[in-house]
């Protein structure tokens, strides 16, 4: 979808696109391999995590979304990106310390399942909206509500496997 986007939005050339991305999976890799053992897990908790990823990557898709020129959406888009590759780790870790030992393997392909759907379903929702023409603005306020209405949701998830474990152990 990014590829789409930068080039019907800003003209970018498909050679330069290929260049972003490249940048993209540096970054991931950086992050990934480097940060998030060394600094993101090892100064923050996951719950600390949680909300500072959510802090910062909301107004980043933002201004992604509402970026009047491509340096100010490759600036935002960059610096999603660790956010995003640690929201996964924030994710899974919280998911896995909740489950009981006995379903940890089903727990953890039924992440990895939801997150290939994800996969699946955002890009056609993504380039639909590019096909159609739709107002940027109006799909950026929509995808915004329903990710705090998901964010909501988790933390009422948590919250109750908090509470349920919290009582199973008394």
């Amino acid at each position: 979808i990014m590829a789409i986007l930068l080039v019907n939005r800003f003209g970018t050339p498909g050679y330069e696109v290929w260049y972003y991305l490249a940048g993209i999976g540096l970054i991931s890799a950086i992050n990934q391999g480097f940060l998030v053992p060394k600094f993101w897990t090892k100064y923050f908790s996951n719950k600390q995590l949680f909300y500072i990823i959510h802090i910062a990557i909301i107004p980043l898709f933002l201004g992604m979304a509402l970026a009047p020129n491509l340096w100010m959406f490759l600036a935002a888009w960059f610096a999603v990106v660790p956010f995003a590759n640690l929201a996964m780790t924030v994710y899974n870790s919280e998911i896995i310390q909740h489950s009981h030992k006995t379903e940890v393997w089903e727990v953890s392909g039924l992440m990895w399942s939801i997150g290939s759907l994800t996969m699946f379903v955002w890009p056609l929702i993504g380039s639909y909206a590019l096909l159609k023409e739709m107002n940027v603005f109006y799909v950026t306020v929509g995808i915004a509500v329903l990710s705090f209405i998901s964010i909501l949701y988790y933390i009422r998830v948590i919250n109750s496997i908090e509470l349920w474990t919290t009582n199973a152990s008394s």
